[in-house]
């Protein structure tokens, strides 16, 4: 855990994932992401990028918080430290990730959306399963997508056994609808992204349809079936609204039912993710992912599942 308390310096061993210069309104400083393993967070140093040189190494890192924000006060590189113990990954072991995916495709009655479903993810594993899922909202580490692809189509399973959905096109949309954020985004070794040109450009929902779009033709699948449409609607419409970036609002119960699971597990990760940094029985600074609330760690095991 990075966890500090108004008025307080510490230090922490970390790994320096991101480095970056900004101009603030007097000086210029530098935003830094750093992670422990387990935890990451991201503070500003006040200097230029070409004093603070220490992107991809282990550093011991001295934090000061004053007035609810968290500075570098100091960093001095370890360089005999192995940095690959520092690395943060998805707590999800890729190969079983990957096996349940393959498991729940298998159970497809649909054989247009098995066959694309299954044609994709084949197509694009070893990056499926190793890319980061954002380069700063939620699960942005390795193995992250694959994770939170995971832990929707968990919550697919039991969505389709209390409401009448179209199970197989719901299953395949929360496989397939970040599928686009392959090509939206580039990641280094150490797991951090960045936008593609594409990305910048198109967008991942935009990507992921044009890429389903690609194997219907690939597979000779009728890219004009009503399942297929329906899938490309649910990849175009999951961020809900315009203003969230959907090219379309959900306009099927299976679009709405996507849209909600993907929003839900996003917004429970912000919240995992704020706990590892807060003491347990404290609260968080304001979250913006959150729209401002803070967050209370109630001190659960997040490990549990």
């Amino acid at each position: 855990m990075l966890t500090i308390n108004e008025g307080e310096n510490k230090s922490f061993r970390v790994l320096i994932k991101h480095v970056e210069e900004k101009k603030g309104t007097k000086n210029i400083y530098v935003n830094v992401t750093f992670t422990d393993g387990e935890a990451e967070l991201s503070a500003n140093a006040w200097c230029p990028a070409s004093e603070f040189p220490y992107a991809g190494q282990v550093a011991d890192i001295t934090l000061v918080m004053k007035s609810g924000y968290v500075n570098i006060k100091s960093a001095i590189p370890v360089p005999t430290e192995d940095s690959s113990k520092y690395l943060r990954h998805a707590p999800i072991n890729p190969e079983s990730g990957m096996s349940m995916i393959y498991r729940y495709i298998s159970e497809m009655n649909d054989m247009d959306l098995k066959t694309i479903t299954e044609y994709l993810i084949k197509q694009n594993e070893d990056n499926f399963k190793r890319w980061s899922a954002a380069k700063s909202v939620h699960h942005n580490y390795l193995n992250g997508l694959l994770y939170h692809i995971c832990r929707m189509i968990a919550n697919v399973k039991n969505l389709s056994s209390v409401y009448a959905l179209n199970k197989d096109l719901l299953m395949s949309a929360a496989i397939l609808h970040d599928i686009g954020k392959l090509k939206e985004l580039k990641m280094d070794e150490l797991g951090s992204a960045e936008y593609t040109i594409e990305g910048n450009l198109y967008g991942h929902l935009y990507l992921g349809a044009i890429m389903v779009k690609e194997a219907c033709r690939a597979c000779m699948v009728n890219e004009t079936s009503q399942n297929i449409q329906l899938l490309i609607h649910m990849i175009l419409s999951h961020h809900g609204k315009m203003e969230y970036g959907a090219v379309k609002s959900p306009a099927t119960r299976e679009a709405y039912a996507l849209h909600i699971l993907d929003e839900l597990d996003s917004k429970l990760w912000v919240y995992e993710d704020v706990m590892k940094n807060t003491e347990p029985g404290t609260f968080s600074q304001p979250n913006r992912w959150l729209d401002g609330a803070v967050v209370y760690n109630s001190d659960v095991d997040l490990n549990s599942h």
